[in-house]
């Protein structure tokens, strides 16, 4: 007779088992000790008025075991959020949201102390991107790493945390609102948001940086002989932009955003914000900053 292992009493040398006709048994257990769940041979009956006994108190047993089981397979993917797109953020601390199909926080983890010290102060889970994304900004600008009326800049990167997953993430929508904070604080530099395939995750990954320092390292290296590589790599992503300050245009074709006032021929008074931006699709100008803004939001998307 075949039965179902559904407890071991091992103190008594003893196992509970189903039978295949529904029979709850107390049977020795064998030399090969079987795991709650695992099939076993059944040497003995229990008279009907033992099995009487045996059942009740093995119906909750076996209502426990069922529900482990369910509960490891079939429904935790339904019932745990999962994340599917992370949001890597360098603002001197650096940050990394996940989030799931809603946009809502799943996760959040610190790269460096600074952004250890932002998160301890925030309660991100459940948050939306967007609420979640201002919060870091504010409280980083709050612990001082971003300074009122002093340059500096800022990258962020959206990326999706599984092959072909559909980012939910609106990178627009994500630029606007962070500009608008810093703005709104007198901030200066720009605001990079960028967004990348999951293989530029793993790639990172297997360097051991950041998703924001990969794309740095593989945008600016070229440009330097193999004297300055070693420095280069060990630099911080804040590092990174501020030495190529002038490049990052030409970098990030149209995720770049410049926030606050910069004194230049291509100075923009009649925004709202006074930002210089650039427009990606102009063709009068090779390097795309238009006389006349087409979209009076500010950023070049």
């Amino acid at each position: 007779m075949k039965g179902i292992v559904l407890k071991l009493e091992k103190n008594k040398g003893k196992m509970v088992v189903v039978t295949d006709e529904g029979d709850f048994l107390h049977a020795p257990i064998p030399k090969k000790i079987p795991l709650p769940g695992e099939t076993v041979d059944v040497s003995i009956v229990a008279s009907p008025k033992a099995a009487k006994r045996s059942t009740r108190p093995y119906w909750l047993a076996a209502a426990v075991v069922l529900f482990l089981i369910l509960s490891m397979g079939v429904l935790q993917p339904r019932f745990i959020p999962q994340a599917v797109a992370a949001v890597s953020m360098d603002l001197v601390s650096s940050v990394e949201i996940s989030v799931n199909h809603d946009n809502k926080v799943v996760e959040a983890a610190a790269n460096n102390p600074e952004g250890q010290a932002v998160l301890s102060r925030l309660q991100l889970k459940g948050k939306d991107v967007y609420e979640a994304a201002n919060m870091v900004t504010l409280t980083a600008a709050e612990l001082g790493y971003l300074t009122e009326g002093r340059s500096s800049n800022i990258i962020v990167t959206l990326s999706p945390l599984k092959d072909k997953t559909e980012l939910p993430i609106s990178r627009e929508r994500l630029q606007q609102s962070m500009h608008d904070q810093l703005s709104a604080r007198n901030y200066q530099g720009y605001l990079v948001v960028s967004q990348v395939n999951e293989d530029i995750r793993k790639q990172a990954s297997r360097m051991g940086v950041t998703v924001n320092k990969y794309l740095l390292l593989k945008k600016f290296q070229d440009q330097l002989n193999p004297e300055e590589a070693g420095t280069f790599n060990e630099a911080t992503v804040g590092q990174l932009m501020k030495t190529n300050e002038g490049q990052i245009e030409k970098a990030f074709p149209g995720m770049w955003c410049r926030v606050g006032t910069k004194k230049t021929e291509y100075q923009l008074p009649s925004l709202k914000t006074d930002i210089q931006y650039q427009q990606p699709n102009v063709e009068e100008e090779s390097n795309c900053k238009p006389k006349v803004p087409v979209r009076r939001r500010g950023c070049s998307w």
